[in-house]
């Protein structure tokens, strides 16, 4: 299944490469500057959130969020509320199954996934063990079909669409930012991003679980997730160079399995940028599975020159990390090794 997916993913990002050598911005909706929805106000109305959406027929208005059951704790109790959709906001409500004394999880998948697939209920199951989160999917399957650069041209247009829906909650006192959690895989990662530089207060935090490194590379006008993007955003990398970024553009960058192309007891590059979400999602249902430690280079990391502080990777996040941070994992579950994984793997 996995190398059907794998098969897949390669061939279309070699199409929307040669498609990008003969890419017209005319082919696209211009969406302006990073000025559209300035600060995600929604000033613009004729320009921005609903009103934006009415004037789409390409997927936009099948982007939908997924609440899962706190009680039932099973990733198949759940209920979907449609962006498109004004009375959506009642998603925020004890009605639907929100409780406002919690804080909320938002997952985004990544390029040709969805919230029915194995990866968001994997951390969707991870969170829901803990009992203490809103535990949301943010599914915008419908956007990021392929071609590939065609669904990186609509993380502009999902993450303000996006922004502007929390924009509104908060304004009906709904729900606070402080209480906006964004965890991203993939080139769900960077949609994040595209949602916390919307917002008019800054979100508390946002985890990307190895951002996507294909036409982020050298692209200058696709954003990356970036620090700016939230008060606290930290990068998972396991695939750094082939499906994740070379990039280290996080407040803490946690570098697993130090800058190899494949994890251990993976064969396949798709499997090591998979892993980014079994390990977050192990790390939050097993507090104290994963410890990094920081240092300067991986070089310092195999000398044990000058690394010092370590950091438990997890949820709620380190605030305290900055900077680079190196761990070892086991070739298969439970991955995690605790105190072991501040030290080369054995």
């Amino acid at each position: 299944m996995w190398s059907i997916k794998i098969l897949i993913l390669l061939t279309n990002l070699i199409i929307g490469v040669l498609l990008l050598e003969n890419y017209e911005e005319t082919n696209f909706i211009d969406l302006g500057d990073d000025d559209f929805c300035p600060n995600g106000s929604g000033s613009q109305e004729e320009s921005c959130g609903f009103d934006l959406l009415q004037g789409f027929n390409f997927g936009m208005k099948s982007v939908f969020f997924r609440l899962y059951n706190g009680e039932k704790k099973d990733v198949e109790a759940y209920k979907d509320a449609f962006i498109k959709d004004k009375n959506s906001l009642s998603m925020f409500t004890k009605e639907f199954g929100y409780n406002s004394s919690q804080k909320s999880i938002f997952f985004i998948h990544g390029f040709i996934d969805s919230a029915n697939r194995h990866l968001s209920k994997t951390l969707a199951s991870a969170f829901l063990s803990r009992g203490t989160y809103n535990v949301f999917d943010i599914d915008w399957s419908s956007m990021n079909s392929p071609p590939y650069f065609l669904a990186i041209q609509n993380l502009k247009l999902v993450g303000y669409a996006v922004a502007h829906f929390f924009e509104l909650a908060i304004e009906k006192k709904l729900i606070n930012a402080s209480d906006i959690f964004l965890i991203g895989h993939s080139l769900g990662a960077h949609l994040a991003g595209y949602i916390g530089r919307n917002m008019i207060e800054k979100l508390p935090v946002i985890v990307g679980l190895d951002p996507a490194g294909p036409e982020f590379y050298t692209n200058l006008t696709a954003r990356k997730l970036s620090y700016n993007d939230a008060k606290i955003v930290h990068y998972i990398e396991t695939n750094r160079f082939v499906f994740g970024t070379n990039y280290d553009l996080g407040h803490a960058n946690y570098k697993f399995n130090s800058e190899a192309i494949h994890q251990p007891g993976c064969y396949y590059p798709g499997c090591s940028h998979f892993r980014a979400v079994e390990y977050y999602a192990e790390a939050v249902s097993h507090p104290g599975n994963f410890i990094a430690v920081n240092c300067e280079s991986y070089d310092h990391f195999i000398e044990s020159n000058n690394c010092n502080s370590t950091s438990i990777i997890g949820f709620p996040v380190d605030i305290s990390a900055k900077g680079l941070y190196y761990i070892t994992t086991n070739e298969e579950k439970p991955f995690g090794r605790g105190e072991e994984g501040i030290k080369l793997s054995h």
